[in-house]
This record gives structure tokens, sequence and C-alpha cells, in this order.
């Protein structure tokens, strides 16, 4: 019996296994075919002057925008430089050594709420773990109106 038991378990732990690794692989080509899609979506040169343009306007409105997104490219080009093989091992006044101490720091903390904020979703349930389910009537009352 407990040869059985033993080979029963296996075999489905074998079993979910396998079917995790189909479903694994299954979301990875879904996932491959919607990024080349989005891609394509986002690369589209209507689209893009469509959001320059937008982006034009909103930042006539609000000049803070534009200081953010200039600030953050000029951040991203310097980064750039520097893994690309340039040594600036100084920065040339007080106030750049500031802003990419605060452009350091900013990035930080947005990457820090981001990995606080994301929430890695439990694997999907198959039909034999759908049927399971756990019923709490515990502080159920029958009739409330006799108790008060």
């Amino acid at each position: 019996m407990r040869k059985k038991l033993i080979l029963y378990f296996k075999r489905r732990n074998h079993a979910r296994k396998q079917w995790e690794q189909k479903f694994c692989q299954r979301y990875d080509q879904l996932m491959e075919a919607w990024e080349k899609k989005v891609e394509r979506i986002e690369n589209n040169p209507r689209r893009r002057a469509k959001e320059s343009r937008v982006r034009e306007y909103y930042e006539k409105q609000f000049p803070e925008i534009r200081k953010q997104r200039e600030l953050q490219e000029r951040i991203q080009s310097r980064g750039g430089q520097r893994s690309s093989g340039f040594s600036m091992s100084a920065a040339r006044s007080e106030h750049e050594v500031s802003e990419i101490i605060d452009g350091l720091s900013e990035q930080e903390n947005l990457e820090k709420q981001m990995r606080q904020l994301a929430v890695i979703p439990p694997m999907l349930y198959d039909a034999e773990q759908q049927r399971i389910k756990f019923i709490n009537m515990n502080g159920l009352m029958d009739d409330p109106m006799k108790v008060y």
C-alpha cells in the first residue's frame, strides 16, 4: 500500500510539473507575441508624431514637465557616455554634482517604489484544483434574532 501511495504522489507531482512547464512555455510564446505587437504599435511614425504634439502642448502648459523630462534625458545621456568608455571622473561644477546626485537618488527612489508595488500573481489553478473549495462557516448564526 505504501509503495502504491508513493507511486501515486510521484506521478501526480510529475504530471503537475509537466502541466506547469507547458503552461509556462505557452505564456512565454504569448508574451513574446504581445511584446512584438506593442513594439510595432509604439514604433509607428504617426503615433510618435501624435505623442510629440501632445507632449509639446502639455510642456507649454506645464513648464515643469519639460524641465523634468530634460533632466531625465540629460541623466540618461550622461550615464550612456560613462558606460561607453568616456572617462569623466570629475564633475565640472558643484551644481552638476548636485544634479547628478539628485537624479541618481530620484531614480533609486522610483525603482524602490516600483519594486514595492510589484506583485507576483499566484499560478493559475488547473480544473482539479479549482474544484476544491473551502467554505468558512465560522461565526455563522442560523437565527441572529434569537441571540440578540
